[in-house]
């Protein structure tokens, strides 16, 4: 009876944290993908908003926003081929 109560109580505390791993993750990715949503599309009509605050040309300016937009991008696009890949890696040491 004791032996089953502890492997009652590992499998328990072994789901409560991967459910608060899984919530973690879904808001975490809620709130970037709501951040990325409003502050990347924009860099055109923001150039208006910021133009007064930045001492730079406006062509100048427009290259460091594309830029700054092709990095925050790459970041991202890297990010989630580093995490499939671990997930990947992940699976294949399990079976």
């Amino acid at each position: 009876m004791t032996a089953a109560n502890a492997v009652s109580g590992f499998l328990m505390s072994q789901a409560t944290g991967i459910l608060r791993n899984m919530a973690t993750f879904v808001l975490n990715f809620l709130l970037t993908t709501f951040a990325l949503f409003f502050f990347l599309p924009g860099r055109r009509t923001h150039r208006r908003c910021r133009a007064p605050l930045v001492p730079m040309e406006a062509g100048a300016q427009d290259v460091f926003s594309g830029r700054f937009y092709d990095t925050v991008a790459a970041v991202v696009q890297g990010t989630l081929v580093t995490g499939s890949g671990a997930g990947g890696r992940w699976r294949v040491s399990v079976t």
